[in-house]
């Protein structure tokens, strides 16, 4: 599996990519620190899983998102977001690409989402 972390604080792509580690088999993990590092990698490869940050520097999520639908459309994006406005949540998953919105931190009750919308990409 390989998947695409877009977050601009170090201290939050560790812990992701320590999570995704910890949690799943032959898994391998990318980072991009901005919207624009990210667009550049999922021009180059594809990812089963990318995990978006709503803010950041350059080019917020949202505004990765706007790219990303014009170029193609990707599914399997869960955003992550301190966030507690209700309108950030509705915003993101207003996105057909969009699968979650997890609020940070990232715990292990959210394996179940993200076990759940991997096996529907499997079509399973």
């Amino acid at each position: 599996m390989r998947v695409l972390v877009v977050e601009d604080s170090k201290v939050d792509q560790f812990l992701v990519v320590t999570f995704l580690e910890n949690f799943f088999e032959d898994v391998t993990v990318e980072t991009a620190n901005d919207g624009l590092q990210a667009l550049k990698l999922c021009d180059e490869h594809n990812y089963d899983l990318k995990f978006l940050d709503i803010n950041m520097p350059s080019m917020s999520g949202f505004q990765f998102l706007d790219n990303l639908c014009k170029h193609k459309c990707e599914s399997n994006i869960i955003m992550l977001s301190s966030s507690l406005h209700d309108e950030e949540r509705e915003k993101a998953l207003s996105y057909r690409c969009v699968s979650a919105y997890i609020e940070k931190p990232l715990k292990k009750e959210h394996l179940d989402v993200i076990k759940s919308i991997l096996k529907e990409d499997d079509g399973d």
